[in-house]
């Protein structure tokens, strides 16, 4: 297995079906691709997407507390979640 990784875009919040099929998508590709899992990050207000995925296995690896200094959103900060296949 080599060390890439599946990038997953997008707003998940888990609500809606399609944001699951994303996911499952996501994985699948990965596998197929022989990368290492997932990687994907979300805003810290966000908790939607934040509990959609930790309940899909993600791991948080980092905390990105500089990404919006300087902009409207500053203050907010990206937390970065990791899911190995």
């Amino acid at each position: 297995m080599n060390e890439k990784r599946v990038i997953a875009l997008g707003f998940f919040d888990g609500v809606h079906s399609g944001h699951r099929v994303l996911m499952a998508r996501a994985r699948q590709a990965a596998r197929e691709l022989g990368c290492r899992g997932i990687y994907t990050q979300g805003q810290d207000n966000n908790l939607a997407a934040c509990r959609f995925y930790l309940k899909h296995g993600f791991v948080i690896g980092g905390l990105d507390t500089m990404v919006y200094n300087g902009t409207s959103q500053q203050g907010k900060s990206d937390v970065i979640f990791y899911l190995d296949l």
